[in-house]
């Protein structure tokens, strides 16, 4: 069984883009990228545009930041 859903896990295509859309319809307008890359941000702004918040969090002190406001 743990053989079979791994696999499955591997090969199943991963719904990025359906997941963030469905995000902003129930109402998510800020997502933050934790970590020091960029790339999530990016995909986010390109997937739902200009009408969301895309914030990076590489820090203990940034998530500190983010999570107060």
């Amino acid at each position: 069984e743990i053989q079979r859903r791994l696999t499955e896990q591997l090969l199943s295509p991963v719904r990025w883009a359906p997941t963030l859309r469905r995000m902003h319809e129930e109402g998510a307008d800020r997502f933050v990228e934790v970590g020091t890359g960029q790339v999530l941000q990016g995909l986010v702004n390109r997937t739902l545009g200009s009408d969301v918040e895309a914030v990076g969090a590489g820090t203990a002190d940034e998530i500190a930041d983010i999570t107060s406001t």
